[in-house]
C-alpha cells in the first residue's frame, strides 16, 4: 500500500496575463500552492521538483545550493551532491533549449503516481506513453514538458517551443 500525507506541490502555480494598451504582461500569480494528498516523494522525484521543476515553472535558474560541479560538455554542465546518488544536469546558460534533469534511480509506479497527480490537478496533461510525458496546461509561455525516461534513468522539463 502506498503511504499518503499532504504535500506542497509548489509548481503548481497560477499564472495570469494582464492586457495593457501597450504590451502584454505575463504575471506569475501568487494565488498559492494547490494543497492535496499525494503519494510521499522522496529521493529523484523530490530533487526534481525541488531543484528542476519549480525554478523552471517560476522561470528562474536551477537550485544548485548544496551541489558541486563536476564537468560540462558543449551543450550542458553537470552538477552532484557531495552525499548522493543522482545528478543534476542542465543546459549551459544562454542555450536555445533550456532544460533540467536529475538523473538517478526511481521507479514506473513512482512516476505513474507523479503524472496522475499532475494530471489530476489540471496542470498538466499526458501526450505520450514511451516515454512518459506530459505538457502543461497553466498559462505560462512557452509550455513546459516533463519526461520520465526508465532506462537512463531521469527525469526532465525542458522549455518547448509551444504556446499555450
Amino acid at each position: 500500500m502506498t503511504e499518503t500525507r499532504v504535500v506542497n506541490l509548489s509548481f503548481f502555480r497560477n499564472y495570469f496575463v494582464v492586457t495593457n494598451l501597450r504590451t502584454v504582461l505575463a504575471v506569475a500569480g501568487g494565488i498559492g500552492a494547490l494543497m492535496f494528498c499525494a503519494p510521499t516523494y522522496a529521493g529523484t522525484l523530490a530533487e526534481f521538483e525541488a531543484r528542476c521543476l519549480t525554478p523552471m515553472v517560476e522561470v528562474r535558474e536551477s537550485d544548485l545550493g548544496g551541489l558541486e560541479r563536476i564537468w560540462h560538455r558543449a551543450a550542458w554542465e553537470s552538477w552532484v551532491p557531495a552525499e548522493g546518488d543522482w545528478e543534476l544536469r542542465r543546459a549551459l546558460p544562454g542555450a536555445v533549449v533550456q532544460y533540467c534533469s536529475i538523473i538517478g534511480d526511481y521507479t514506473h509506479r513512482e512516476s505513474a503516481a507523479w503524472a496522475e497527480a499532475a494530471v489530476a490537478s489540471g496542470n498538466y496533461e499526458v501526450i505520450d506513453s514511451e516515454p512518459l510525458t506530459l505538457h502543461s496546461t497553466f498559462l505560462r509561455e512557452p509550455v513546459i514538458e516533463v519526461e520520465f525516461d526508465l532506462l537512463v534513468p531521469s527525469v526532465t522539463v525542458i522549455e518547448t517551443n509551444l504556446e499555450s
